[in-house]
C-alpha cells in the first residue's frame, strides 16, 4: 500500500488583509502527497502446530505466478518478489509498479490481469528465488487469500494490486493478510509414556506396520526399554527412514513410512529389539482406544505434493498418529508426556 502524507494547508489570512477589510479567500482544500519510495507491499503470516520448530536452512515467503486450470490443477509460473520470515512468522513482500506483462491474461469474470500464489518455502540453494520442483522446500501456501494485479477490473473495480480470494473472486485491499498453514516443517516426535501392565523385562519398538519383524536390518525409528523399576519409557523419532522403508499412495501423492508402536520380551536382554531372539507380545500402544502409529512424511518440494498433505492435514517430519492412512489424527507431543499405557491394545 502506498503510505500518504495528508498536509491541511491554511493560508494566514489574517497577516495579508488590512486590518477590518473583508475577504473572500478560502483555505485550499486538503491535499495528499504520495511518497513515491514506497512501494506497495503484500502481508502475510505464518500458522504451525504449536509443538513443531520452525526449522529451515533459510525460511522465505514469495510470490509465484499461478494459472488455475479448469480441472482446479494449478499451472506456475515465473517468480515476482519475495522477502524473509520474521521470528515471529510474519513477512511482508515489497511489489513491483505493475505485474509483468507476461503474466497478463484472462482471469474470471471478464477481468484483464495476472495472479499469483503466496509460497511460504525453506531456500535451501539460497538463491532468494523459490522454482517448483527445484531444491527447495515447500513449506506452505496460503488458501484464502492470493495476490492479483488487474490491468481491467469488472463492474468498476480499481486497476492495480489486491488480495483475493481464489474461490470467489472477491477482491480485498492489500492490507488483508493472508494466513499460511506450514505444513512441510520438519519433526521429531517424542513418546514418553509408563507401562503398567503385567509383562516384565519388556520394551517398546516401531515397526513397519505392513510387516511386524522384518525388514531391513533391525532399522528402527524407535526402540527402547521399558525401566523395570517404574515402568517408564522416554525415547524420540528423528532419523530419516531408510528408502526401502517408503510407501507410495495409489495415484500420487506424498510418500511415507508407518510403524506401529509395539511391546517386545527382551529375551536376550540386549536393551534395543533383535527379531532373531525377542519376541513380539502382541500387545501396542494405544490412545483413546486406538493404535498409536508412527508416521513420516517428506517435506514436499513442489506445490501439487504441498497441496496432497493440506488435504491430508498432515504435518511432514516424524509424528505420532492414529488412524488409517487418510484419516489419521496427529497427536500433540504434550499429549503423550508421560501418558500411561497397559495391555489393553491386542494388534495381532
Amino acid at each position: 500500500m502506498r503510505s500518504a502524507l495528508y498536509v491541511l494547508a491554511l493560508l494566514p489570512v489574517g497577516l495579508v488583509a488590512c486590518k477590518g477589510e473583508e475577504t473572500d479567500t478560502e483555505p485550499p482544500e486538503e491535499t495528499q502527497d504520495t511518497d513515491p519510495d514506497i512501494p506497495d507491499t503484500f502481508l502475510g503470516r505464518t500458522e504451525k502446530p504449536s509443538d513443531v520448530e520452525r526449522k529451515g536452512e533459510a525460511l522465505r515467503a514469495g510470490l509465484v505466478h499461478v494459472t488455475v486450470e479448469s480441472d482446479d490443477s494449478w499451472t506456475l509460473g515465473a517468480y515476482l518478489a519475495g522477502g524473509k520470515l520474521s521470528g515471529t512468522g510474519n513477512f511482508g513482500i515489497e511489489l513491483p509498479e505493475t505485474a509483468p506483462s507476461g503474466d497478463v491474461g484472462g482471469l474470471p469474470g471478464g477481468r484483464v490481469g495476472a495472479l499469483y500464489l503466496p509460497v511460504v518455502y525453506d531456500d535451501t540453494d539460497k538463491d532468494d528465488v523459490f522454482l517448483d520442483n527445484d531444491d527447495d522446500y515447500v513449506l506452505g501456501f496460503a488458501a484464502s487469500r492470493w495476490l492479483v494485479y488487474l490491468e481491467t477490473g469488472a463492474d468498476g473495480e480499481e486497476p492495480g494490486w489486491k488480495v483475493v480470494d481464489p474461490e470467489s473472486f472477491e477482491l480485498y485491499r492489500l492490507t488483508e493478510q493472508a494466513a499460511v498453514r506450514l505444513h512441510g516443517l520438519t519433526a521429531d516426535a517424542r513418546l514418553q509414556g509408563i507401562y503398567e501392565g503385567e509383562g516384565t523385562g519388556l520394551g517398546v519398538v516401531a515397526l513397519d506396520e505392513r510387516a511386524p519383524g522384518a525388514g531391513e536390518g533391525t532399522w528402527s525409528p524407535l526402540d527402547v526399554p521399558v525401566n523395570a523399576d517404574n515402568g517408564q519409557f522416554d525415547d524420540t523419532a528423528n532419523a530419516r527412514p531408510p528408502v526401502e522403508a517408503f510407501q507410495f499412495p495409489e495415484g500420487g501423492g506424498p510418500r511415507y513410512v508407518r510403524a506401529s508402536l509395539r511391546l517386545y520380551s527382551d529375551v536376550d536382554e540386549s536393551g534395543s529389539y533383535a527379531p532373531d531372539q525377542d519376541t513380539l507380545t502382541g500387545q501396542g500402544l494405544c490412545y483413546q482406544g486406538q493404535p498409536l502409529v508412527l508416521r513420516y512424511a517428506d517435506t514436499p518440494r513442489t506445490v501439487t505434493l504441498a497441496r496432497d498433505i493440506a488435504r491430508l492435514n498432515w504435518t511432514t517430519g516424524w509424528r505420532v498418529v492414529t488412524g488409517e492412512y487418510g484419516s489419521e489424527t496427529e497427536i500433540p507431543r504434550a499429549d503423550l508426556q508421560w501418558a500411561r499405557f497397559g495391555d489393553d491394545c491386542a494388534l495381532e
